[in-house]
């Protein structure tokens, strides 16, 4: 039997898992037309591979921005509306939730 390297087989489960939750997870407020969602939410850093910036939005799902997040919105807690494009397309070592592309992000009182 052949081995398999382990990053493939890592890419592989990874696929896998994002192919089949995602779609439920994004079910929220969305303009279905333009392919965005809107989602409101609280900006954290997230300390595994590496550290990065995401949004978890109130709906439990934590967004991975593709782009990270400007200096402006780094701060733990911060609450932020944000108009994404799920980005199905790409992959990240994150593998914390669905990547998104930010159209538009603002801060919420």
């Amino acid at each position: 039997m052949r081995r398999v390297r382990p990053f493939l087989l890592l890419a592989l489960i990874g696929a896998a898992l994002g192919s089949s939750c995602r779609r439920d997870a994004v079910a929220v407020i969305g303009d279905s037309a333009a392919g965005n969602i809107r989602v409101d939410g609280t900006v954290s850093f997230q300390s595994f591979e590496g550290g990065f910036w995401a949004i978890r939005g109130d709906n439990g799902v934590l967004y991975d921005p593709i782009s990270g997040l400007s200096k402006d919105f780094q701060r733990d807690g911060l609450r932020v509306r944000i108009v994404a494009r799920e980005r199905k397309d790409m992959a990240s070592v994150h593998m914390a939730g669905p990547l998104v592309e930010i159209v538009s992000i603002r801060r919420l009182p």
